[in-house]
């Protein structure tokens, strides 16, 4: 359950996938499976033996933040022994929500009314009919967005990014190392636009101007009203804002 008078819901996981769906209850609802691994047989039935269940506490810090950990093999085991969860969780979408991965694992939220981060060292992103302000971070990974309304900053080290923003917020931040980012907003945003790739090319639908200079390409220019600032950045890739029509 859900203590009284928590408004951020922190989980911690070690390796694997977690999906963070819209639920009616005020608790943790969470189900999936476990995939352990070990250097011998006595070191796997001591991780065999440890509760596949999530534990929750109250940050001592913050008492409006619950802290939900999945199952992690000790310090001194990593290397040796491995844990690794597949989870879907289900909890109130007003409960703004942090999902941290020490390791590998694919990350995605859905119908989420409050504030959204999401990080892990390597795995892809999707984040479905979000509306909040959302920060996304992988390692290496495909990240998608659809349907999001609100501020979105994204940044990958190496992948591609899709983002499809129905009601930007005043600021879309899409950062890659390597990759291509391809950004849609309404038609009638209006916009700061800053894209540069330091290798690659540029594009956009608004009539932007664009500009080359040996290997970097760069779009800068404003459009309406100037509201939202978008950020596209690629260190090796194609950066694209377009425009589209949401039903």
């Amino acid at each position: 359950m859900i203590p009284a008078g928590t408004k951020e819901v922190l989980f911690l996981v070690q390796n694997g996938s977690l999906r963070v769906n819209p639920g009616t209850e005020r608790a943790v609802v969470y189900h999936g499976g476990l995939r352990r691994n070990a250097d011998n047989q006595a070191l796997l039935a001591q991780i065999e033996a440890i509760p596949p269940v999530f534990t929750a506490v109250q940050d001592p810090e913050n008492p409006a933040r619950l802290v939900v950990r999945a199952p992690f093999v000790a310090k001194e085991l990593v290397g040796r022994a491995f844990i690794a969860i597949e989870t879907e969780v289900a909890l109130p979408p007003e409960l703004a929500v942090v999902v941290e991965v020490e390791g590998s694992g694919h990350l995605e939220a859905t119908g989420r009314e409050a504030p959204l981060r999401m990080a892990t060292q390597r795995g892809d992103l999707r984040v479905m009919q979000c509306h909040g302000p959302t920060k996304a971070r992988t390692g290496q990974g495909m990240t998608i967005i659809y349907d999001h309304c609100g501020d979105l900053d994204v940044e990958v080290r190496g992948g591609d990014i899709q983002a499809f923003v129905r009601q930007p917020g005043s600021r879309l931040r899409l950062v890659t190392g390597q990759g291509n980012v391809q950004c849609h907003v309404p038609q009638e945003t209006g916009f700061r636009l800053d894209g540069r790739t330091q290798t690659g090319k540029v594009a956009n639908g608004f009539g932007i101007p664009l500009e080359r200079n040996d290997y970097t390409s760069t779009m800068v220019g404003e459009r309406g009203d100037a509201r939202c600032q978008i950020v596209l950045r690629t260190e090796t890739g194609f950066l694209s804002l377009s425009h589209k029509k949401f039903e």
